[in-house]
């Protein structure tokens, strides 16, 4: 999995002063991504149509609803049913890095997702966004 979530970083790091590395073992992370059950001690379960949900940066925790069939690659023949791990990563890091939802139907962080689709490529929208939270 890892290669996935770095290439979901690596989409924010790239329009961005941000950078990111993984923590090492032992250590806790700004951000913390985990699989997890609708119920889930976090006071938000799951709804039955959530992927996953996240949280702003002073909290940053990325959960992703393992209630629901993942796949790396959702074009590959038996995976259309699937959600995409690093589509739904890209949205989710998007949400602790402190963006909201956007109104353009074609980015990253619109909030409109289904399983099948592949949406991994930042818009002009959403380079605008977080470049106005982090100005270089």
């Amino acid at each position: 999995m890892t290669p996935v979530i770095t290439a979901a970083f690596k989409s924010w790091a790239d329009v961005s002063p941000l950078k990111f590395a993984k923590a090492g073992k032992g250590m806790k992370g700004d951000i913390t991504i985990g699989f997890f059950p609708r119920y889930h001690d976090d006071g938000n379960p799951f709804g039955a149509q959530d992927f996953a949900h996240a949280y702003l940066p002073e909290d940053g925790r990325l959960h992703y609803n393992a209630n629901w069939g993942w796949t790396f690659d959702p074009t590959k023949k038996g995976e259309k049913r699937k959600v995409d791990v690093q589509s739904i990563g890209v949205h989710e890091i998007g949400h602790t890095l402190g963006l909201d939802h956007s109104a353009d139907k074609s980015a990253v962080m619109y909030p409109y997702f289904a399983p099948g689709m592949k949406k991994r490529d930042l818009t002009d929208d959403d380079k605008k966004g977080i470049k106005a939270l982090y100005p270089e």
